[in-house]
């Protein structure tokens, strides 16, 4: 208080006037801090509600993209439905036509091709390597590059001619020996052709074996001369018949593989198992393609949830920067109203008891009088912080999408199952 407030209070006093109206000033020039304060935290407490409420809103109106499965399965349903149904029916045609043939297997399937390929050409290289270093040996030939031409002229001719027999004629000799009507005169044709074609093939292969026999016996490769002495020859000369020998096994085996390594050695047989399997494969296809679609949906609609939570979370930690500064503010304006009340109790308190000491009294300010006089509480009216919102748990919304991507998963599975076990629907 100056000296010249104090000097007024004594004239007041003197006066016999009281100073109501000093003390009005008084409040009026320490309120200035507060009310700043409060103004500070309101503004601010005003934007902070604002941003609340707008993420309130975008999170009332955040509903995860739907996941649902229902439009996957009942397409799945129909689609799996048809490959199914033809799965079994060629399931039931290939059965069909083993009991009709009397087959006591089920088809084999093809062998590696490249293991039979090597096979057969490994036939090729080991006649052809004996051939040459015979006639090599017999000076047969007029150098060593026409020596193994001749005999792999001789051995690839010999094997694929061997083979070819097999797939082509060998498997169809017993064609039909065995179905319940095996006398069905196009069996019968079948089995018939197979042979005579048969009979001549051996024929070939005895001039084949026979003729290289002959050249190694008579030592000669411009001609040779068929007779029973040309041919007892062939057993006289171990060369000769070591040769015959070789070949014979190399026919015989190009021939088993013919047979039984491009297809199943009963004819048309594999053309069953085939179309039975290309269906099985199609339906585990589809099966599989129905899971794709379902996990693609899942995680398609999880990455959508997972980009509006990011979203939200940003403007989530906008909302919380702006609740801290409005609880600082907040006790801010809790600190500058004490301080006020504080300075202002003081300077009433000096006011009273100079006017008090000037009149004679000396009675003190009651203390509840000065409380009254010196209180800025009016400011910290209504000056609750808004109410922060605590988001909901992203976790929840997963494991939601993920029972549903599991119980599609299932409801799918046990389609599938019941689908192969039902024959596509229909009880076999």
């Amino acid at each position: 208080m100056s000296a010249f407030d104090q000097d007024w209070v004594i004239s007041q006093a003197l006066a016999g006037l009281n100073i109501s109206s000093e003390l009005t000033r008084l409040r009026k020039v320490h309120e200035d801090v507060p009310r700043k304060a409060r103004r500070d935290f309101q503004e601010l407490r005003a934007e902070t509600q604002a941003v609340n409420k707008a993420l309130q809103i975008t999170r009332q109106g955040f509903t995860p993209e739907p996941f649902t499965a229902d439009d996957l399965l009942g397409s799945a349903a129909v689609e799996l439905k048809e490959l199914a149904a033809e799965f079994h029916r060629r399931a039931l045609a290939e059965e069909a036509f083993r009991v009709r043939h009397g087959l006591p297997r089920m088809a084999d399937g093809v062998q590696n091709m490249l293991s039979t390929l090597i096979i057969l050409l490994l036939a090729v290289v080991i006649e052809g390597g004996v051939n040459t270093s015979f006639l090599l040996n017999a000076q047969l030939a007029a150098s060593p590059v026409s020596a193994i031409l001749f005999s792999l002229l001789v051995s690839v001719t010999n094997v694929f001619f061997s083979a070819w027999a097999g797939y082509y004629i060998g498997r169809w000799k017993k064609y039909g020996a065995h179905a319940t009507d095996a006398d069905n005169p196009e069996f019968v044709a079948i089995r018939r052709r197979a042979h005579w074609q048969f009979a001549v093939c051996v024929v070939v292969w005895i001039l084949l074996h026979s003729t290289l026999g002959l050249v190694r016996a008579q030592e000669t490769l411009d001609s040779v001369t068929p007779s029973l002495m040309g041919y007892l020859s062939i057993i006289t000369t171990p060369e000769a018949l070591f040769l015959v020998l070789t070949g014979v096994g190399m026919s015989v085996l190009s021939y088993h593989k013919g047979m039984t390594a491009f297809s199943d050695p009963y004819p048309n047989y594999s053309n069953f198992h085939d179309a039975t399997q290309s269906a099985k494969e199609d339906f585990q296809e589809g099966y599989e393609s129905c899971i794709t679609e379902i996990e693609d949906r899942h995680a398609a609609t999880r990455q959508s949830l997972d980009r509006s939570w990011k979203e939200q979370c940003k403007e989530q930690g906008k909302v919380g920067k702006l609740h801290a500064r409005c609880l600082e503010a907040r006790r801010e304006l809790i600190r500058v109203v004490d301080e006020a009340e504080s300075a202002l109790s003081t300077d009433i308190a000096r006011l009273a008891e100079t006017h008090r000491a000037a009149r004679g009294e000396s009675q003190p300010l009651p203390e509840v009088g000065l409380n009254q006089l010196a209180s800025y509480q009016n400011f910290l009216e209504d000056s609750e912080p808004p109410a922060l919102d605590v988001p909901p748990n992203i976790h929840d919304y997963r494991s939601a999408l993920d029972e549903i991507k599991a119980s599609a998963l299932y409801e799918l599975r046990s389609l599938f199952e019941n689908l192969h076990a039902t024959n596509g629907g229909h009880s076999s």
